[in-house]
């Protein structure tokens, strides 16, 4: 499933979709035969089939639609997230520009660095599903630094003051970003999602019709369902795939994080 996840989102849809399709098929083969063993007696089975199959597609169809919908809003608020923390650490290294030197320096090298960390090693850890720790060594390297400061005027405390909310917003805003990685789509939800799937196609491989039309509907079903699904799977890991938040803000970034000329 990660290697799905990796390819481009159309590749990977497309690959989970006919997964579905193989898997269909080879139930109609090797396992149909068998289910309609419990229906070949009933009179106007396809008929009780197809008003089942009519109820369960509208019940399963609203529980995906509310399940997308949850996860879009879910991957919509995670790339929020990130921007929020990419704009806080760079909003906070040009207001340690108003500071003297070396200060300045030591606070814009810790923020930095930072940048560097999430860039270089936090966000491919993130991309494989993992949660990425060395971030809170950095993020105490700029509270230590932070805090050596000790104001002097009215003017420093109002400047340093904003410095530290705009630390907070740094610190909550990666955890809420490390948050993301282990919160998602619960496994009872998951599980009923699979069960949905394969009851679907269990209820149309009980119709009783031609072979070739047979294979056709129920292709086209499975692949619909695959693509649905695998839409799931890359929202609910908003760090995975093409779909997936990037880094290219860290990048922009910690591109701009060059020292501007300030009081001395």
């Amino acid at each position: 499933m990660s290697y799905l996840l990796s390819l481009p989102s159309g590749t990977g849809a497309f690959l989970f979709g006919a997964l579905m399709v193989v898997v269909t098929w080879l139930a109609y083969v090797f396992i149909r035969p068998f289910l309609r063993l419990f229906v070949r007696s009933q009179s106007y089975a396809n008929e009780i089939i197809g008003n089942a199959l009519s109820i369960f597609a509208v019940l399963f169809g609203l529980f995906l639609g509310m399940l997308s919908i949850s996860t879009y809003q879910s991957a919509a608020e995670v790339e929020h997230y990130v921007i929020d923390e990419a704009a806080n650490v760079v909003a906070l290294y040009r207001a340690a520009d108003a500071y003297e030197e070396p200060f300045r320096t030591n606070l814009q090298t810790a923020l930095r660095d930072y940048a560097q960390y999430v860039v270089g090693e936090a966000w491919p850890m993130q991309q494989d599903g993992k949660l990425p720790q060395g971030g809170l060594n950095h993020i105490q390297s700029i509270y230590k630094t932070l805090f050596q400061f000790s104001p002097q005027t009215e003017a420093q405390k109002y400047m340093h003051s904003d410095a530290i909310v705009l630390f907070g917003r740094v610190r909550d805003g990666r955890l809420k970003r490390l948050a993301a990685l282990v919160t998602g789509i619960p496994d009872v939800l998951w599980t009923i999602v699979w069960i949905g799937a394969f009851s679907t196609l269990v209820i149309i491989l009980l119709l009783d019709m031609n072979f070739s039309l047979h294979i056709l509907l129920s292709g086209i079903v499975a692949f619909f369902l695959g693509i649905v699904i695998f839409l799931l799977l890359s929202l609910d890991n908003p760090f995975r795939g093409e779909v997936g938040v990037t880094d290219e803000l860290f990048r922009k970034v910690l591109a701009g994080m060059q020292p501007m000329e300030g009081p001395k």
